[in-house]
């Protein structure tokens, strides 16, 4: 595997997923393993490794979440148990709504919405 090769590999986990932990963590690959292989200094079978990476790359990844698509879940479930919905006082609960969503999309591990944060272990 070229260094060449190695680097767009490592730039399409970047670009897909933030980074190579991120990556890792969605799809279950070993992270030793991995960022041995993207700085060329794996020991084992370099190829094979490359091509379990590359598989993982091109396995449909579900959609990542948005602040307003799970607002929205969280505004219907809550609305529908609501005793004052349909009246003026429903947007009141929008800003917790908003807050909820926010908080539940930092517990993603991919999370994208505003950029990437970091590995964070």
């Amino acid at each position: 595997m070229t260094d060449g090769e190695r680097a767009a590999l490592a730039d399409e986990i970047r670009r897909r997923y933030g980074s190579a932990h991120r990556f890792c963590k969605a799809t279950g690959l070993p992270r030793g393993t991995v960022y041995q292989v993207l700085s060329g200094r794996y020991a084992g079978d370099m190829t094979r490794q490359a091509n379990r990476i590359r598989s993982a790359l091109q396995r449909r990844v579900a959609s990542v979440p948005t602040v307003e698509g799970i607002m929205q879940i969280l505004r219907k479930h809550a609305c529908a148990r609501c005793m004052v919905r349909n009246s003026s006082l429903c947007a009141t609960c929008l800003p917790v709504f908003t807050a909820q969503a926010k908080e539940i999309i930092d517990l993603l591990p991919m999370h994208t919405e505003g950029g990437c944060h970091g590995d964070t272990d």
